[in-house]
């Protein structure tokens, strides 16, 4: 087996390490939930902002609890595969449920953006498309824009007609 082959089932068998996501809010802008993995409890939130009539896009969040407070930052608990894809079944369950058209994920650290990309990439169904949209440079984190194949990501996804 050569290199790129070894690394590809380490990968495979990295993310395919997940716990159940226990769902306390399931609405039509929410959903909030939690999973514990290595005695440590975990949080993942999928919202959408609506302002007047007009929906942002999806935004999904997920953090470690820890004193009280949710903390996003590299934590070092050796548990990232098996966090990432439990957050990824969470975000396959949501899509399954919500269909969405378009949602956004946030990651500062180079090394997460990288993680985030081949997690959206493996785990993804069909007919979704990510783009990266890199405001680094003006001190934000980059930011990876899932939409449906074609349809780009539209922050207002109503129409004046919706006031009508």
């Amino acid at each position: 087996m050569n290199f790129n082959n070894k690394l590809s089932a380490v990968l495979n068998e990295l993310f395919d390490k997940q716990t159940q996501v226990n769902w306390s809010t399931q609405t039509e802008d929410s959903w909030y939930g939690t999973f514990v993995i290595g005695g440590k409890e975990y949080k993942i939130s999928i919202i959408r902002d609506k302002f007047d009539n007009f929906y942002m896009p999806w935004e999904v969040v997920f953090c470690l609890k820890k004193d009280g407070k949710c903390t996003t930052d590299i934590t070092g608990t050796g548990d990232a595969g098996q966090v990432f894809a439990t957050v990824m079944s969470g975000v396959q369950e949501w899509m399954k449920s919500e269909r969405p058209n378009e949602f956004v994920m946030s990651a500062a650290e180079s090394s997460r953006q990288k993680l985030y990309l081949r997690m959206l990439q493996k785990y993804l169904p069909n007919g979704y498309e990510v783009s990266e949209a890199d405001f680094r440079g003006d001190g934000f984190p980059a930011q990876f824009e899932i939409t449906r194949a074609g349809q780009g990501i539209n922050a207002f996804q109503n129409t004046v007609s919706d006031y009508l």
